[in-house]
Parts: C-alpha cells; sequence; structure tokens
C-alpha cells in the first residue's frame, strides 16, 4: 500500500507526541447510553466509526492539531461555527496513527473554515473494509485516554 503524494500545502506531521482532536458524533457513541445520547464518560465511548473516514471524506479523517487550540475550543468552533454535531471531543496521537500504519497531514492552509485542521490518511486502503482493520486501534488509543471535552 502506497499513499497518494501529498499536495502543494500539505505536511506530514512528525512529532508523534501531538494530540489530533476528534468530534465525535452523539450516532458514534456506544456502550451504556440513554437514548437522548447524552454522553458519559464513565460508561460511554466513541464507536471505531468514528475513527475512520467516511464515503464522503475521500479517505481523510478529520481532525484538529491539539499544538495549535484546545479540546473545548475545537469543540466549540465546530458545533457553533460550523453548526455541526458532536458528543464530545476524543484524541489521538500522531504517534499512535503511525504506529498503525497511519500517515497525519497539515493541511491546514487549504481548509479555510476549519483552522488548525490535519487528517490521518487512509487514501491508501483500497476499500471501505480495509480502513476497518486500523479505526478499532486508534478507537482503542482514544478511549484509553478518555474524552477531552464533553459539553
Amino acid at each position: 500500500m502506497t499513499f497518494p503524494n501529498l499536495q502543494l500545502g500539505e505536511v506530514e506531521m512528525t512529532d508523534d507526541q501531538e494530540l489530533l482532536y476528534r468530534q465525535v458524533h452523539p450516532s458514534m457513541v456506544q456502550g451504556d447510553t440513554p437514548s437522548n445520547q447524552v454522553f458519559d464518560a464513565n460508561v460511554s465511548w466513541p464507536s471505531s466509526e468514528a475513527f475512520r473516514p467516511g464515503h464522503q471524506d475521500a479517505g481523510c479523517l478529520s481532525v484538529v492539531q491539539g499544538s495549535k487550540t484546545t479540546p473545548k475550543e475545537s469543540y466549540e468552533h465546530y458545533v457553533d461555527d460550523l453548526g455541526l454535531t458532536s458528543a464530545g471531543v476524543w484524541a489521538v496521537t500522531v504517534g499512535e496513527a503511525q504506529h498503525v500504519k497511519r500517515r497525519v497531514v497539515d493541511d491546514a492552509g487549504l481548509v479555510a473554515e476549519i483552522p488548525f485542521h490535519a487528517y490521518v490518511d487512509f487514501r491508501d486502503c483500497s476499500s471501505p473494509n480495509q480502513m476497518k482493520k486500523y479505526s478499532p486501534k486508534l478507537r482503542d488509543a482514544a478511549k484509553s485516554r478518555g474524552p477531552l471535552y464533553v459539553p
């Protein structure tokens, strides 16, 4: 498997300790969660689907660079400014993504509506099923850390 070349303005991230914030939609919360999808970190966690690009994402799992903002600020931007829905912010590190053979790319200069944007690269995967072998490992890393922000 080979990743495609980076576009002009994209930079591969190499700081293995940098946190990558991921918004988790309420529909991607599993565990002992009430039907109204209130998130309780003691009994709930994100599904592995939350750490896999959807069909509309072109193989790029959107994250926000932790070195440039806070979990709360990233949540507020996502919900208040973009009008999207999130149950909370979870994170993996660049190193955890690299450990499962994923590349992390800073493309913040190319994504005007999301400051400090980056993505975990799944574009080398030939099918959604192939992507599924990586997402549980990323979810487990995020789950072991726990949520970084829950409204």
